[in-house]
């Protein structure tokens, strides 16, 4: 295993392994993932994901909902009694 870099939200590492039966390629390293991951939560590591915020303008909404209004209902709906 190499410690290849830190990355914004990462630290990457190379895992090199030896196949004996190339067909199985595929199958022999999904096992190695899951072991990694029942491993890691076996030992309480999370892995947290980067989370990112999403900012519309207030005229961005689907059809049939209305967008936030910061304004009071007498504003929106004036001549209208409560």
């Amino acid at each position: 295993m190499v410690f290849d870099n830190c990355g914004d939200n990462s630290l990457q590492f190379t895992l090199s392994v030896f196949i004996d039966d190339f067909d199985n390629a595929t199958s022999v390293m999904s096992n190695i993932r899951f072991t990694i991951n029942r491993l890691f939560t076996e030992n309480d590591i999370d892995m947290p994901f980067p989370q990112l915020t999403v900012h519309m303008p207030e005229d961005a909404y689907q059809p049939g909902i209305a967008p936030p209004s910061s304004e009071s209902p007498e504003k929106d709906n004036p001549g209208k009694e409560k």
